[in-house]
């Protein structure tokens, strides 16, 4: 039996380099479940422009202003009449609603936007869709275990082992260290 020992370490090696060789392929499907949400903006504020203009060597900057739409004080300044100049202003100053819907794949976006003359609030609703992702993983064809088997009567025994767990069966291989003994097993499953 001492000859068999200084191969022990060997054989215990060889098992772990075939376990952490086999290995099989398995797709697991996570799934993400659909969220919806919603955020509104009231009285949001205009981006000021700055710009920067150099004098004398030095740099200053300065406040943009929003530029006037150019065609229409065109347009109202050539009405000679006050009932087109009114006709004019008033569609200038409408209430209006927008509604942007935009889908793809993953998401439905709905913006509403509400003007008068400014934007007056903006609502995002939001629908962010229930998808599946694949993703590969490698699952251990084998595994391996090891444990302690002890005797009590009629006497006192101490035997380590090592199982190795394989799809169909279980091998156990084992050495009785009063005995010195080495130890071989197979296990089935029976259901």
């Amino acid at each position: 039996m001492l000859r068999f020992k200084k191969y022990i370490p060997y054989v215990i090696i060889g098992i772990l380099i075939t376990i952490l060789q086999c290995k099989d392929k398995e797709v697991v499907t996570i799934e993400v479940p659909e969220k919806k949400g919603s955020f509104e903006v009231i009285q949001p504020k205009p981006v000021v422009e700055y710009d920067t203009i150099i004098e004398q060597g030095k740099p200053r900057i300065v406040e943009v202003e929003n530029p006037i739409n150019k065609t229409l004080l065109d347009k109202y300044v050539s009405l000679k009449d006050s009932i087109d100049r009114m006709d004019l202003v008033k569609d200038a100053i409408t209430e209006r609603t927008y509604v942007e819907t935009f889908i793809d794949s993953n998401q439905t976006i709905k913006v509403k936007s509400k003007v008068i003359g400014t934007l007056k609030s903006q609502t995002v609703d939001y629908t962010i869709y229930e998808r599946q992702i694949p993703i590969n993983q490698k699952k251990p064809k084998y595994s391996l275990y090891t444990g302690v088997n002890t005797t009590v009567r009629p006497i006192v025994s101490i035997q380590p082992n090592l199982t190795l767990q394989t799809p169909k069966m279980l091998y156990t291989v084992g050495y009785n260290l009063q005995t010195e003994a080495l130890t071989l097993g197979a296990s089935i499953k029976l259901f």
